[in-house]
């Protein structure tokens, strides 16, 4: 038998020398086959797509800070690493549940979305309740979709100490860690990634003082490389 089945040796290789994102997306699809194997273990609250999200997220961190001196193999740390998953789906028990806190967070929405309605003579806009209660807008969004019975993936992953939360897809998590600080930040206001507020590209262009047009190739840059990420994976 090989000790190599899943022939990720030359893929961890390439990584290790080229900290790409589609390199690591190239390694997370040949460690795909390890990973599927793993995920009926923890069949639980978390829907599917979340819990292979999760798995992404936790067989990266594996990667990261893999120690081949240590004596264990790559495959073995990811597989103990992926053990992480019987804690989100304690945590997303949790979450189904509402908790007092939750509950008043929710009736918070309603009333300042009313009062903001008689006031304005329309539909207050997120940024508006957001203002208005002094919360960060991903918390405004989540409790929107609350007070209309919705819960998503991104619900099931919320921590309220932490609003301003990445993707669940660490795909893209992966091109965003790696992108120069004017595009991180122009990805985040294109996009909303990170629960910043989206705004239109002249916008974007005024605030970081470069030409819409600019914006425009920046963009099609960073859209290719999560396409090409994506694609590896």
């Amino acid at each position: 038998m090989s000790a190599d089945p899943h022939g990720i040796e030359p893929l961890h290789t390439k990584w290790k020398e080229t900290q790409k994102p589609k390199d690591m997306a190239a390694l997370l699809k040949g460690m795909r086959p390890l990973i599927e194997s793993q995920l009926g273990r923890y069949k639980g609250t978390l829907p599917p797509a979340a819990l292979r999200g999760q798995a992404k997220k936790f067989a990266i961190q594996a990667v990261r800070n893999f120690d081949p001196t240590k004596g264990a193999k790559l495959t073995t740390h990811v597989v103990n690493g992926l053990q992480q998953l019987h804690r989100k789906n304690y945590e997303a028990q949790s979450a189904f549940r509402l908790s007092e806190e939750l509950q008043r967070g929710v009736g918070a929405y309603q009333r300042s979305q009313q009062n903001l309605q008689n006031e304005l003579g329309r539909e207050a806009t997120a940024e508006e309740l957001a203002q208005d209660l002094a919360w960060p807008l991903p918390k405004v969004q989540r409790m929107a979709r609350q007070s209309r019975g919705e819960v998503s993936a991104e619900d099931l992953l919320y921590d309220p100490a932490d609003p301003y939360q990445e993707s669940y897809d660490p795909v893209v998590d992966l091109v965003y860690h790696d992108l120069a600080p004017k595009d991180k930040l122009i990805m985040e206001l294109a996009t909303g990634y990170g629960g910043k507020a989206k705004m239109a590209k002249k916008d974007i262009a005024a605030k970081l003082g470069i030409s819409p047009a600019r914006v425009s190739q920046r963009s099609l840059k960073i859209a290719t490389k999560i396409r090409e990420a994506t694609e590896a994976f």
